[in-house]
Formats: structure tokens, sequence, C-alpha cells
């Protein structure tokens, strides 16, 4: 009896209210692959690609079809749509190299427009999808805009733009997109501050680990800023253990 736009709002609404609702999200996945076609506003494709990714439900055929449905549009979207759009397809890891392809050109036509948030999302989008066909959005403007906007970002956004640099710099082998090196090291500590507690199974394999005589260290961080779980010597040389 739902819309469309009805069953996107629906699962929009789900999702940032964070209430989990497996079936629910299953049934609206099965609908909206049908209907994605007669949907969708480039707000509706986006805010319903967010929506699984936010909800934590991947559904490949749903994110096929939006994928074939919003490449061809994308001109149609806002930043914030495309910022959205693309932080949905690398949280879920849907292979979607056209719609990256489209979605770096956009970007870089626009992205003066581009709020941190944004920035944020898209530069670690790409990162996490290990999309390296993007000459055209991370070039020098990219780093300019980035370091332009140096003061309005979050916690969150350095913690993402880390993880960006290192991708651009170490795994594409380029350093022309990167803002100054004062940013970047804001990236970083951002990044190397990130607390949490250890979990009930990290607690149980430092336990069996210890009790082989082992002695674990725990929470080594590595240049880059990521913390390795427990570190362990065995027969001459380290191990670690990410749990």
């Amino acid at each position: 009896e739902f819309k469309p736009q009805e069953l996107a709002s629906l699962a929009w609404s789900f999702a940032t209210a964070g209430h989990a609702a497996p079936a629910l999200f299953d049934g609206l996945a099965s609908r909206l692959s049908v209907l994605v076609g007669e949907l969708f506003t480039a707000q509706g494709l986006s805010n319903t690609a967010w929506a699984f990714a936010a909800a934590g439900r991947p559904s490949p055929a749903l994110f096929a079809r939006l994928a074939a449905e919003a490449t061809p549009r994308l001109s149609e979207f806002k930043p914030q749509e495309l910022a959205s759009l693309a932080w949905a397809f690398a949280t879920v890891g849907q292979p979607a190299p056209a719609l990256f392809d489209g979605l770096a050109v956009v970007a870089a036509q626009r992205l003066t427009f581009f709020k941190p948030l944004e920035v944020a999302n898209v530069a670690w989008a790409f990162a996490a999808a290990d999309h390296r066909t993007a000459p055209a959005l991370f070039d020098e403007g990219f780093g300019r805009h980035v370091e332009s906007l140096g003061g309005g970002f979050n916690d969150g956004s350095l913690v993402q733009l880390h993880q960006w640099a290192l991708w651009l710099e170490r795994e594409c082998g380029r350093a022309d997109g990167l803002p100054s090196e004062q940013l970047r090291a804001r990236f970083h500590a951002a990044f190397a501050s990130r607390g949490g507690r250890p979990s009930r199974l990290h607690k149980e394999v430092l336990s069996a680990l210890a009790s082989l005589r082992l002695e674990p260290a725990e929470h080594l961080q590595t240049d880059e800023g990521y913390t390795l779980d427990l570190v362990v010597e065995w027969r001459g040389g380290k191990g670690a253990v990410m749990v």
C-alpha cells in the first residue's frame, strides 16, 4: 500500500532512530529493488542508500539498482546527497566503479560547495572503496579546499581524512591532493586518540595467550596511528592479533 517515496522515508526514519528492524529492512529492500526506477528524486536515492548502510542492512540487489539509477543522474544531486551516496556504497562494500567514476567528476566540478562533513565523507568513501581512478577529484584543488575548511572538521571527519590521506599517498602513490603537513598532523592526532573499551572477546583472547605464557603486549600503536590489539613474540618474531 506504500508508495515508493513513502517506503524510502520509512527506511530513513528507522535508520535515523537507530531502531533495529531487520525483517522490515529485508522487506523494504525486496520491494524497493523493484520500484527504484519509479522512485526517485536524487534525494530519495541518496536517502535510501544511506538508510540501508546506516542500519547495517546491505542488500546487493537493491544497491545494484540504486547505482544503475543514480549514475546517469549524478548532475541532479546536491553535495550532501553525493556525499551520502558515496559513504553508503563504501560502507556496505558494494562494488560500483561506474558510480564512483561519475561521483569523482561531479564532485570535482562542485567542490567549492562541499562542506567539511561532505568532503570527509567523500574522501573516506573513495579510500574505503579503494577506487583509485579519480584523478579529476583528488588534485591540488582538493587539497586547497580541505585546507580552507581546516577549522570546520570535527574529530570524526579528521579520522576519516587521516585514512584517506594514508590511502592516497601509500596506496595510490599521490601527494598532490594532500593538504599541509600541519593539517595532516591534526588528522593523525585525532585518529591516534580514538578511545574504546576492550571487548569481551579481547579479554578472552588475552587470557588464552597469557595461559600459554606468551605475555602479549596490548594496544600498541603504529606510526600511522593504527592500534594493534595484541602483539606477541613467537619464535624470534612478532605477530599482531586483532580482535
